[in-house]
């Protein structure tokens, strides 16, 4: 296993989901082929977290991620790793989000 998906898995792993600790609407932009976006997927119905994904390969999907993205950021250019997440109102688009992310459920 690489050590980002190994990170990632521990991270991800480490979170208490409950669902008293769920977001309301988490939506996830995925890329196709991207062993991140799978493996946060799996991790979210492992622990039966309901998400709406959005593969970026749509165009429509991809805009309305690069719109959240430039909107969070003020304009500025932005550096991102697959996925991104959504929960409720709040953006996570790298690796050291996902923190962020799991201590928020």
């Amino acid at each position: 296993m690489k050590n980002w998906a190994f990170f990632l898995l521990l991270i991800l792993s480490s979170c208490k989901f409950s669902t008293e600790h769920h977001p309301s609407h988490i939506v996830v932009y995925t890329k196709e082929g991207c062993p991140r976006c799978a493996e946060t997927k799996e991790i979210l119905s492992r622990n039966n977290t309901s998400f709406t994904e959005k593969t970026i390969s749509n165009g429509q999907f991809r805009n309305e991620m690069w719109e959240l993205l430039h909107k969070e950021n003020g304009g500025e250019p932005v550096r991102l790793v697959m996925p991104v997440i959504v929960a409720d109102s709040a953006l996570f688009y790298n690796i050291p989000d996902l923190e962020n992310f799991c201590s928020s459920l």
